[in-house]
C-alpha cells in the first residue's frame, strides 16, 4: 500500500537531460511485494493522444539470481570531440557470461569476468546509457543512468572568477578540476534563477554520473553564498545549468550569476557571533570573535548580506561591524583574504524597532554629549494615554549642528521642529500629538566640532515626561500661551517672576524665523500677538533675555 517506505519517484522537472523515457529503470523490493502509484496533471498525457508519449510496458518477476557489481563512469577524449562509458564491473553475479550493450549504437561488449569496459567513442553532445544484460534472468540486467559528455574540465588551482546571464531554454555544463592533491571548491557570489522550472545541478565529481551535490535552486531563488567543496579522487566539481522557455536572466529579471573557483589549500576560520544593541544609531552592530584565521590565511574580509559594506583586514581578536538598521535581517560571510572559498557564514540577526523605545512616564533625564559627525537616536513614548513631552534644561549646539523632532515612533512621523535656537537649546519644550503618545528626537552633528571635542559646552540635557507642557507645573521663568492650536491670535503669560523687556521669536519647523518681536512683561499680564499671516503648520515660540531663554510648540490650524 501507499503507507510503505517510498523506494523511487519521478516528475518532468527533475529530468536532467530532457528524458522522459523509463525504459530501463529496474525497481527491487526490500520485502515480499510493491506498490506502484502513477498520476498525471490532467492536462497532457499519453491516453491524450499526444505524439511522443509511447504506453508503458513493465516485467514484474522474482529476482532469483544474482545481480552484476558495477560501478559507471565517463571518459573523455577531448582532442577528438568523444566520450566513453565506463563501466567498473567488480563482479558479473551468477551468470557466467554477460554482454555490455548501449543506447547509441549496436556495438556488444561480450564479459566473462571483472574489468573495466569502455563502451564507445560518442560524439560530443550524445546521450547514451549502457546496460550489462543477463541471459538467465532480465530482471538481473544493470543500467546505467542517461548520461552524455561534461565539458572537457578547466584544470587549474589558480582563483578565476564567471559571469554568466542564462538565457531561456540553457542547457550548459562546465567541470572544474584541481591540478594537484587540494580539492576543488566554488562559491557564488550572486546570481538569482526562476524557482519554477529553472535549475543547477552540481556533481560531486567529473561527469553527470558522480553524486548529485545540489539540484534546484534556493527556497528564494538567490544562489548567494552557495558553497560546494569537491570530495572525490579526481578532485572535481561538476554544474550544469538549465532552463524554461519562459524567464530568464537574459529577460532582465534575474540578477546575473557571479561564481569563484579555486583550490581549497586553506582551512575555515572560526570564530563566534554576537548581536550587540546599538539604539543610540538606530539600529544593531554584530560582535565578531575571531579565534583563528584557519591555515594560509594572512587576513579576513568580513561582507554582510544588506549591503556592500567590507571590513577589511581583520586578525584574530573582537571586531564590531555594523551599525545596522533595527527591523533588519542580516548575516555575515567571514572569508578568508587569499582564498575566499575558505569562509563562514553567520546566523541571520535582527533586532525589533520597539525594543529601542524608551517609556518615560516617570520623570527622567537625559544627558547626551554629541560625538563629530553623529546622528543619534531617542524615541520616546509615555506608554499610557498622556502625550509625552522633551523639555530642554540646557546645552549648546554648534552652528552646523541642529535637532530634529518627530512627533511619532519614527522620521515617518511628521517633523515638528529642526534648528539649534542659536546655539542654546535650553528652553525649549515639544509634547506629542499622536496616537502613539510618542517622540522621535534625532541629535544631528557635523565633522567639525562638537561636545565631545570640547567645543561644544554644556552637553545636551533634556527632561522627558508625561503631560503636556505648561499644564502640570509652572516653572519660574516659563510662560503660557493660548489657544494652542490657534488660527491665528496668541496671547502669552509669561511666568513668575519674568519682568522687564522679553524678546519673542517665531520659527518654523526648519528653524527659520518667521517673526520676530519684543515686549514689556509685566507680572500677571498677557500679551498678544496676531500670526494670520502665518500658513497652517508647527512652530516653536521662543522668549529669551539676556539671562534665559524658553520655548514651546505651537500648532495653527485654521
Amino acid at each position: 500500500n501507499d503507507q510503505a517506505p517510498l523506494l523511487w519517484e519521478n516528475n518532468f522537472l527533475n529530468q536532467q537531460f530532457g528524458q522522459q523515457d523509463f525504459s530501463g529503470l529496474l525497481v527491487i523490493s526490500t520485502g515480499p511485494a510493491l506498490y506502484m502509484v502513477a498520476s498525471s496533471d490532467g492536462v497532457i498525457s499519453c491516453g491524450g493522444g499526444f505524439a511522443g508519449y509511447v504506453p508503458w510496458e513493465w516485467t514484474v518477476g522474482c529476482l532469483d539470481c544474482v545481480q552484476p557489481v558495477v560501478e559507471f563512469d565517463v571518459e573523455l577524449d577531448c582532442a577528438n570531440e568523444t566520450w566513453f562509458l565506463v563501466s567498473e564491473i567488480a563482479s558479473i553475479g551468477s551468470d557466467p557470461t554477460i554482454t555490455i550493450t548501449n543506447t547509441y549504437n549496436s556495438d556488444v561488449l561480450p564479459v566473462t569476468g571483472p574489468g573495466t569496459y569502455l563502451s564507445g567513442p560518442f560524439p560530443f553532445g550524445s546521450v547514451a546509457r549502457v546496460e550489462l544484460v543477463t541471459d538467465s534472468n532480465t530482471l538481473c540486467s544493470i543500467r546505467s543512468d542517461y548520461t552524455t559528455n561534461p565539458p572537457c574540465p578547466v584544470v587549474s588551482c589558480a582563483e578565476a572568477q564567471y559571469d554568466y546571464c542564462y538565457p531561456n531554454g540553457a542547457d550548459t555544463a562546465m567541470t572544474y578540476q584541481s591540478d594537484n592533491a587540494f580539492p576543488i571548491a566554488m562559491v557564488f557570489n550572486t546570481g538569482q534563477m526562476s524557482t519554477f522550472g529553472d535549475s543547477i545541478y552540481i556533481y560531486n565529481g567529473a561527469n553527470y554520473l558522480a553524486p548529485l551535490l545540489f539540484s534546484g535552486t534556493t527556497q528564494t531563488g538567490d544562489l548567494s553564498g552557495l558553497l560546494f567543496t569537491a570530495t572525490n579522487p579526481a578532485n572535481a566539481l561538476t554544474m550544469k545549468i538549465r532552463s524554461d522557455f519562459f524567464t530568464s536572466c537574459v529577460d532582465a529579471l534575474f540578477t546575473p550569476m557571479n561564481w569563484n573557483v579555486s583550490c581549497l589549500d586553506c582551512t575555515n576560520p572560526t570564530m563566534s557571533f554576537t548581536m550587540v544593541p546599538d539604539c543610540i544609531h538606530n539600529g544593531y552592530m554584530i560582535q565578531v570573535d575571531v579565534d583563528s584565521l584557519g591555515v594560509n590565511c594572512p587576513n579576513l574580509r568580513i561582507a554582510n548580506s544588506l549591503n556592500a559594506d567590507t571590513v577589511e583586514n581583520v586578525l584574530v581578536g573582537t571586531t564590531m561591524v555594523g551599525p545596522f538598521p533595527v527591523d533588519s535581517v542580516v548575516s555575515l560571510t567571514v572569508v578568508n583574504a587569499q582564498n575566499p572559498l575558505c569562509r563562514r557564514v553567520s546566523e541571520f540577526f535582527t533586532y525589533p524597532s520597539d525594543s529601542c523605545i524608551n517609556e518615560a512616564c516617570t520623570p527622567t533625564g537625559q544627558e547626551y554629549c554629541y560625538p563629530n559627525a553623529d546622528t543619534a537616536w531617542f524615541v520616546y513614548t509615555s506608554g499610557t494615554t498622556d502625550p509625552v513631552t522633551i523639555s530642554f534644561i540646557y546645552g549648546q549646539l554648534l552652528v552646523n549642528d541642529f535637532i530634529q523632532i518627530f512627533n511619532g515612533l519614527d522620521t515617518s512621523a511628521q517633523i515638528v521642529y529642526m534648528g539649534n535656537q542659536g546655539g542654546q537649546i535650553g528652553g525649549l519644550a515639544i509634547s506629542s500629538n499622536n496616537p502613539d503618545n510618542a517622540l522621535t528626537l534625532l541629535v544631528i552633528s557635523s565633522q567639525a566640532g562638537s561636545c565631545s571635542t570640547g567645543q561644544g559646552f554644556p552637553p545636551l540635557y533634556w527632561e522627558i515626561g508625561c503631560g503636556l507642557v505648561g499644564t502640570e507645573e509652572f516653572h519660574l521663568d516659563g510662560f503660557l500661551m493660548f489657544p494652542n492650536p490657534t488660527a491665528g491670535a496668541l496671547d502669552i503669560l509669561p511666568g513668575d517672576g519674568v519682568s522687564g523687556m522679553v524678546n519673542i521669536d517665531v520659527m518654523d519647523i526648519t528653524g527659520r524665523l518667521v517673526m520676530r518681536d519684543r515686549f514689556n512683561a509685566t507680572v500677571g499680564r498677557k500679551q498678544s500677538f496676531d500670526l494670520g499671516v502665518l500658513p497652517n503648520g508647527t512652530y516653536a515660540v521662543r522668549l529669551f533675555t539676556n539671562d534665559w531663554s524658553k520655548t514651546q510648540q505651537l500648532q495653527v490650524v485654521r
